[in-house]
């Protein structure tokens, strides 16, 4: 990717007119390198949300992942995207707490993102802490004095991963959007990526990732959303006004989840859709 047109495609390709519209440069930047403009892309303008201790990620683990790699002398599992880390992370306590040698391993399109996680320090919000205490206690995660953070910054770093928890993970750059991955995983975690892409960019998505499954092998995506009952009377909306804005990129994404074992890729649901989206190759 060396030109603006190359980013426009990709962008509206995967991610939607819409979204280049927002992302697009304007005034100055329009004299900015074609360089500059695409590395803020991927720097800074593509979605970097992410959690840890998501009870998703903890039932999903316990229910379908532990039973399938609980007899394996090493197990590989990958977060994708990783953002910082902060997923790959907990699922490497999972796999300690089980007493299992387990490799994690996060691979991001946002080459700053991998650089954080690198670093094992992750900012947990106040109101989450009650959630990392056992781990705390367990020495799995060190809190980070006040004194030693940034002045002021209230997004600075609170927590630091053990060293012994951060040599189970690894982390690298990669587009899952531009080519498929290259090595194969007991399990493949991907949260919080196909709610961004058009059509083209989820099948594109997809195919590449199921290139990382064995027979066996374990795909696991974004739990369903919550979505009032949609209209089903003819002729008429799903739903009315902010509703459809609200529920209906939702209702498309659950029903995208929901049908991934009936399209030809090889795969079989092991859990029901009102619960878990979780998925075996066969």
């Amino acid at each position: 990717m060396q030109t603006l047109r190359d980013l426009e495609y990709y962008v509206t390709s995967f991610y939607g007119d819409s979204f280049w519209e927002q992302v697009r440069p304007r005034g100055k930047d329009l004299n900015k390198p074609p360089s500059d403009i695409i590395r803020r892309f991927f720097f800074r303008d593509l979605p970097t949300k992410t959690r840890m201790f998501r009870e998703y990620v903890q039932k999903t683990f316990h229910e379908y992942v532990l039973l399938k790699i609980k007899d394996n002398g090493i197990s590989r599992i990958i977060s994708m995207p990783c953002s910082n880390g902060e997923e790959a992370y907990t699922l490497a306590i999972h796999g300690l707490e089980n007493d299992l040698y387990l490799e994690v391993v996060g691979m991001d399109v946002n080459p700053s993102l991998i650089d954080v996680a690198y670093q094992g320090k992750i900012h947990i919000p106040t109101a989450r802490f009650k959630n990392i205490n056992p781990w705390v206690e367990a020495g799995y995660v060190r809190t980070i004095p006040k004194s030693s953070r940034a002045c002021k910054d209230l997004s600075a770093a609170n927590i630091k991963m053990a060293q012994f928890v951060m040599d189970r993970c690894e982390f690298s750059t990669f587009d899952i959007l531009e080519k498929p991955l290259e090595e194969k995983f007991d399990a493949i975690y991907c949260l919080n990526l196909f709610r961004y892409l058009t059509d083209e960019g989820k099948e594109t998505a997809l195919d590449n990732l199921i290139q990382g499954l064995d027979q066996g092998s374990l795909l696991i995506v974004d739990q369903p959303y919550y979505v009032l009952p949609p209209s089903t009377r003819p002729g008429l909306p799903r739903y009315n006004g902010k509703n459809e804005a609200l529920y209906g990129w939702k209702v498309d994404l659950n029903e995208f989840y929901a049908t991934l074992h009936e399209q030809d890729l090889g795969l079989k649901k092991v859990s029901k859709f009102d619960t878990h989206n979780v998925y075996e190759k066969v």
